[in-house]
């Protein structure tokens, strides 16, 4: 009994100076990382669950600090964490943190890097002083991942899928009182009919292609059209030539016609010519006489006519 006891307590001996031994070991190792050490501080507002103290802070996969302590920010909404933090000269103000996990075993760690020249700050607000320098924030990937899952669902929650459903269902009724439509199945058989005369044509012009009819055809349209043309230049020639036959015979009877007016024109006015002759020497005859004898005008008789000439006016 007395043996069992001795053992239990050089057991317990041994474990108390191991965890001893380890802890020293721990602590000098820390102490001689942590030599140089600037303390930073960085605000979440998300869960940090999985991150405890002495978490590692990277940067960028390197291990360049340990987490001091993690509390509620003194406005009791965000999380403070503080970071002890070796890095050569004070860190850049592009620097940002985020919350990582390693792999899915739930443990989480800092991971720093640089933001990019035109990323949007993602870090949130402070209403009041903070101790130590800050680090800027950003949400870590799965945060992020459900912010957009929240987003879709936000958006989908906005779309009317019952009228959506309903529109559907009446342009699919109004589809099928189109197919049933008597006009739209003659025009359906026309356009098949068409189909099939289109078929046909290009049958019959390929039958012509292969057996070189076309190009007989074409010889002949050719030839047609030269004999054509030849025709027409002499028909026109042949009608210029009666044209010119008849215009001259027509003006020959034209000149006839008028020189046959302008001499009995000019007969008709030799006879006029003689009568105003004639009139002139009795108007002259009875004013003399008038002149001599004025009572002959009342009581004498009138005067013998001359005699006419044969051929002239009565």
């Amino acid at each position: 009994m007395a043996r069992q006891a001795s053992k239990f307590k050089v057991g317990l001996f041994v474990i108390a100076g191991v965890l001893i031994g380890l802890g020293a070991l721990t602590y000098l190792g820390a102490r001689q990382y942590l030599q140089g050490a600037s303390t930073y501080v960085t605000f979440f507002k998300e869960s940090v669950q999985g991150l405890q103290m002495d978490s590692v802070v990277k940067y960028r996969g390197v291990e360049v600090g340990r987490v001091r302590a993690i509390k509620v920010a003194p406005d009791n909404t965000l999380i403070e964490v503080v970071m002890d933090i070796q890095f050569r000269g004070p860190l850049s103000d592009d620097m940002v943190a985020q919350l990582k996990m390693v792999g899915i075993t739930g443990i989480a760690y800092i991971e720093l890097d640089r933001k990019a020249p035109n990323e949007q700050d993602h870090s949130p607000p402070l209403s009041f002083p903070a101790e130590y320098p800050v680090i800027a924030s950003r949400p870590s990937e799965i945060s992020q991942l459900f912010s957009l899952v929240e987003d879709v669902v936000r958006q989908l929650r906005g779309v009317d899928f019952k009228g959506i459903a309903e529109e559907a269902q009446g342009a699919l009724s109004a589809g099928r009182r189109l197919l049933a439509d008597q006009k739209l199945q003659n025009i359906m058989a026309k356009l098949e009919s068409a189909a099939a005369n289109v078929d046909s044509m290009t049958a019959q012009a390929d039958r012509f292609m292969k057996t070189n009819q076309l190009n007989e055809i074409a010889a002949q349209a050719r030839a047609a059209a030269s004999e054509a043309k030849t025709l027409m230049e002499e028909a026109r020639t042949q009608v210029a030539g009666l044209r010119l036959a008849d215009t001259g015979r027509q003006a020959g009877e034209l000149v006839e016609e008028v020189r046959g007016d302008v001499g009995g024109l000019s007969g008709e006015l030799k006879l006029t010519a003689q009568s105003l002759r004639r009139a002139s020497e009795t108007l002259d005859r009875l004013l003399t006489r008038l002149e001599r004898t004025p009572s002959d005008a009342l009581f004498s008789s009138p005067p013998p006519r001359p005699a006419t000439p044969a051929g002239g006016d009565r």
